[in-house]
């Protein structure tokens, strides 16, 4: 009921695609959700799914207290698809505690049953003085930068021996994704949440923590909940940091998306 509200209220203030091409993504947690809420998900509008999976192993999963069957994971990609989502997408991350070339290898290949559109294959990033929940994972137990190599290099060469296309850095997609299509015809954007297809368009952020891209600035909601009720309520936006870039800054932003988005 409140997403739906949500919906609701973004349809009254904004001008929303009604041609057929919009795409309306949401992201799920497998642990939070049953498969018979794909349907009222399809029903508010949304079209393309995103999925965090991480890793299928049952160790590595303990590790980073992530812990979520193959079932539950495949039960809800076949929900999603028979209530007419578009588009399913995969997260997976590579350089987790225990994981090895092998491991990792079987992982990707029970993934790849699911036949998902898009995958995104994320660098672990260890920065346990950042996020709190990674102070659990003992850093010996963490693949070396040899290893970490070798396990993109292996997703990169199954993907491809499979028929995904390598968008660049960390996502792949089957060929006829809008992905690949945008990045043929010089429309692919890369933004915080990863590669898009809809580039020199503004990126307006709600709710905590969220950064938002308009023209040459960029802004950074507050973190907290008390900070964000107390802006809204006196009227003013949630931002506490943000930037306006200089030309020097634009032309290095022009250089950098060339380079990541149509190499």
């Amino acid at each position: 009921d409140e997403l739906g509200e949500l919906i609701r209220r973004i349809g009254e203030r904004f001008r929303l695609q009604s041609d057929g091409n919009q795409e309306f993504s949401i992201e799920v947690d497998p642990r939070t959700i049953e498969p018979e809420g794909m349907a009222p998900l399809y029903a508010l509008g949304f079209n393309r799914l995103s999925l965090g999976v991480q890793d299928l192993e049952q160790r590595v999963q303990e590790a980073v207290n992530r812990v979520q069957s193959f079932a539950k994971t495949r039960d809800l990609i076949d929900a999603a698809r028979a209530s007419g989502f578009q588009s399913v997408s995969l997260d997976l991350i590579y350089g987790l505690p225990h994981q090895s070339v092998a491991s990792f290898d079987a992982t990707i290949d029970r993934v790849l049953t699911l036949k998902p559109d898009r995958l995104a294959i994320y660098n672990y990033a260890h920065l346990p003085h950042i996020f709190r929940a990674q102070r659990m994972i003992d850093a010996q137990d963490i693949p070396s930068p040899e290893t970490k190599l070798k396990l993109m290099e292996l997703t990169i060469d199954r993907l491809g021996e499979l028929g995904y296309v390598y968008i660049g850095m960390d996502h792949f997609a089957l060929p006829e994704d809008d992905l690949v299509q945008a990045r043929g015809d010089g429309t692919l954007q890369r933004n915080f949440q990863g590669y898009s297809t809809h580039a020199h368009c503004d990126l307006a952020a709600f709710g905590v923590t969220s950064i938002g891209m308009v023209g040459n600035t960029y802004a950074q909601n507050v973190r907290t909940l008390d900070e964000y009720y107390a802006a809204i309520d006196a009227g003013e936006l949630a931002v506490f940091r943000g930037i306006e870039l200089s030309r020097d800054d634009e032309l290095r932003r022009a250089v950098i998306t060339q380079l990541i988005c149509n190499f």
